[in-house]
C-alpha cells in the first residue's frame, strides 16, 4: 500500500514538473519567435551589447578574430564563453541563424526550470523543488531574456549546472564530482566573470560547517581547481599567444569607474579605469562617506531590483498578469536569506545571493543585473513557503 502511494506520488511529481516545463517553454518559444524589436542600436534590431555579441561571433566564424567591438584587432575585453557559445551556432548553421541561437537558449532557459527543480528537491524537499520551478517558469524577465543575445540565460544554466554538481559531490564524497564541478564553474564564469572570487566558497564554507576530514577536503579542493582550470587553460594559452599578456579573466574595467557616481556621465575619459576608480572611490568615501554608502547599498539596490527588467511589448497581457511575481520572490527569497542563518538546507546558496549582489553594487547598476539572481532567490523563497505551511501542519520540512 504504501509502495503504491509513492508510485502515485512520483508519477503526479513528473506530470505536474512536466507540465511546468512545458509550460515555460513554450512562452520562451513563443518571445523568440514572436516578438521583436527595430531601430535600436545603429538602426538594427539589436541592443548594445547583443550588436557587438552578434558582431563578435560572425568575425570569429567568419575570419577568426576574437575582439569585441573591433573588426580587426584581437583583444580579451570579454570573457569567451558567450562569443564562443554563439559562434558555434553560427558555424553549424549559418553567420545569420540568429533565430536558432534564440530557440537554443529558450530551450536552455526551460531545462534551468528543470535544474532549479532538482536542486530545490536536493536542498529540501520536492515541494521545495516543484514552487521554485513553477516560479523560474512564470518570471516574465527569465522568459523575455531568453529572446536576446546576452549573457545571462547562458549563465543561469551553467551556474545552476554548477550548483548542481557542487552539492552532488559533496553528497556523494566522490571527486570526479568535484572535478565536473570545476569544470562547471569555469564554464559558468567564462561567461560572466563576477563571480570568480567565489570559487573557494564551497570548500571555506564546508571546512567550517562539517566535522569530515579536512584533509580530504583539501584534496577535493585540488581537484575542483584541476578541473576549473583545465577549462581556464586555452583561455589563458590564447591571450599570452595573442595578445603576449596573461589576463585571467578579461581587460574590461569600464563598469566599475562608471558606477562610482549615479550621474557617470560626468566622469572624464580614463586611460586606466581600474586605478582611477580606486582613487576617485577613495576620495568619495572620505569627503562623502554617507552620499557614497547610500548610493552603493541604497540606490544600486532600488535600480537592481526595484522592478523586474523587461520592456513591454504591445499586445503581451502575460506580463502584466503576473507583474507581481517579482516582488514576491523578492520577499520570500530574502526571508529565505534571512532564515539561512538558522537552517542549514538554504545557508549557503543564501551565501551566494548576499555575495553575488555585493560584487554586483561594485559596478554600474543595471536592471538585468536581478535577472541571474532571481532563480535562487525562488528557491529560498520557495523554501520559506513550505517551512511556513509544514510549521502550521507540524510536519516534517523535508519529503
Amino acid at each position: 500500500m504504501k509502495r503504491k502511494f509513492e508510485n502515485k506520488r512520483t508519477a503526479f511529481i513528473i506530470i505536474f514538473l512536466l507540465l511546468i516545463f512545458l509550460s515555460g517553454l513554450s512562452y520562451r518559444l513563443l518571445f523568440v519567435n514572436a516578438v521583436n524589436f527595430d531601430n535600436l542600436h545603429n538602426g538594427t534590431a539589436f541592443g548594445h551589447d547583443e550588436y557587438y555579441y552578434n558582431k563578435m561571433a560572425q568575425n570569429i566564424v567568419n575570419y577568426g578574430v576574437y575582439g569585441y567591438m573591433t573588426d580587426a584587432e584581437p583583444n580579451a575585453y570579454v570573457t569567451p564563453g558567450y562569443p564562443v557559445f554563439l559562434a558555434s551556432i553560427y558555424h553549424v548553421f549559418g553567420d545569420d541563424a540568429v533565430d536558432v541561437a534564440k530557440t537554443v537558449q529558450a530551450y536552455l532557459s526551460a531545462f534551468s526550470i528543470i535544474l532549479v527543480f532538482i536542486i530545490g528537491k536536493k536542498l529540501s524537499g520536492n515541494a521545495v523543488g516543484l514552487i521554485a520551478a513553477l516560479f523560474v517558469s512564470f518570471y516574465p524577465p527569465l522568459i523575455f531574456y531568453s529572446r536576446f543575445l546576452l549573457t545571462e540565460t547562458l549563465y543561469i544554466f551553467l551556474f545552476l549546472v554548477y550548483y548542481f554538481a557542487l552539492i552532488t559531490a559533496f553528497k556523494k564524497e566522490k571527486k570526479k564530482y568535484h572535478f565536473f564541478a570545476g569544470l562547471a564553474f569555469a564554464a559558468t564564469i567564462l561567461v560572466r566573470p563576477l563571480i570568480f572570487f567565489l570559487l573557494p566558497l564551497p570548500y571555506i564554507y564546508e571546512f567550517f560547517a562539517s566535522e569530515k576530514d579536512k584533509k580530504g577536503l583539501l584534496l577535493k579542493f585540488t581537484v575542483f581547481v584541476f578541473g576549473f582550470c583545465l577549462v581556464m587553460l586555452p583561455w589563458w594559452v590564447r591571450n599570452l599567444v595573442t595578445l603576449n599578456q596573461f589576463v585571467l579573466l578579461c581587460t574590461q574595467s569600464n563598469p566599475f569607474y562608471y558606477g562610482i557616481i549615479e550621474n557617470y556621465s560626468s566622469l572624464p575619459q580614463s586611460e586606466n579605469e581600474m586605478a582611477d576608480g580606486l582613487r576617485l572611490i577613495w576620495r568619495h568615501l572620505i569627503e562623502r562617506p554617507v552620499e557614497t554608502i547610500k548610493w552603493y547599498i541604497i540606490g544600486k539596490i532600488n535600480i537592481i531590483f526595484g522592478k523586474q527588467d523587461y520592456w513591454e511589448y504591445p499586445g503581451y497581457v502575460y506580463l502584466k498578469s503576473v507583474s507581481l511575481l517579482h516582488y514576491f520572490i523578492l520577499v520570500t527569497g530574502t526571508i529565505g536569506v534571512l532564515l539561512s542563518i538558522y537552517k542549514k538546507e538554504i545557508r549557503l546558496l543564501s551565501i551566494y545571493i548576499v555575495l553575488t549582489i555585493g560584487f554586483q553594487l561594485l559596478f554600474i547598476p543595471v536592471g538585468r543585473y536581478a535577472v541571474p539572481i532571481m532563480p535562487l532567490f525562488s528557491i529560498c523563497g520557495a523554501y520559506v513557503l513550505c517551512y511556513l505551511y509544514r510549521n502550521v501542519k507540524g510536519a516534517p520540512l523535508k519529503s
